[in-house]
């Protein structure tokens, strides 16, 4: 198989994947008490985290790929539209997760958070700004091999609380930037509709004497 075959089937398949993940979180933006994710402040309210959708793929890279016959990767990006979430932390981001038997699920949130699947079953990814958008690598093809999916941030120390059976805290320890849960529970490209949040830099401390 020549590059552009495999190029154009790793883009068919890639179509694909995304349009099935659309079947299944179309109705994902409907609000449902105490299932699903919700970001916690410093004074412990709770606010409901929404599936954030893609907006646009983008390519890159594919001058270079051509160039090189295939041995520089071209790379496509899912594209969300802003610089930043709106769900900020400090340093820490301290999230809240519920868990619940699905019995006939109508919405994509109820099988991706039935009880079947862990917290353990979303992963951290880190997103690249640009202008006033976010980017989040979602394949990388070259003349030897394809990669297909999220590419995880190993940067970050992600640790878990069982509250009560079904619901966790979970702490994300990471640098300053835009990051999202990515469910990687069911095998496919799920990097289209995550759950974004963003780590701001501490303030650094005051010297003494200072205001």
């Amino acid at each position: 198989m020549t590059t552009n075959q495999m190029m154009m089937s790793r883009r068919r398949v890639f179509v694909w994947v995304v349009a099935a993940l659309w079947s299944l979180t179309g109705h994902a933006q409907v609000a449902a008490d105490s299932l699903g994710i919700y970001a916690v402040s410093g004074d412990g309210t709770t606010v409901k985290m929404e599936v954030n959708a893609y907006d646009d793929l983008a390519t890159g890279n594919a001058l270079a790929s051509a160039l090189t016959v295939g041995l520089v990767p071209m790379k496509g990006d899912y594209v969300f539209n802003g610089a930043t979430s709106s769900h900020h932390f400090r340093r820490r981001a301290h999230l809240r997760m519920y868990f619940k038997p699905a019995v006939n699920p109508t919405r994509a949130e109820q099988i991706l958070f039935d009880t079947c699947y862990a917290v353990t079953d979303f992963r951290v990814a880190r997103m690249k700004v640009k202008d006033d958008r976010r980017l989040l690598e979602a394949i990388s093809v070259n003349i030897v091999k394809a990669r297909e999916g999220v590419v995880y941030d190993h940067d970050t120390h992600v640790s878990y609380r069982q509250l009560r059976p079904g619901v966790f805290d979970v702490y994300i320890d990471a640098k300053p930037g835009e990051y999202c849960l990515v469910f990687s529970g069911i095998k496919g490209n799920w990097g289209g509709y995550v759950y974004d949040f963003t780590i701001e830099a501490h303030p650094q401390p005051l010297p003494k004497g200072g205001e």
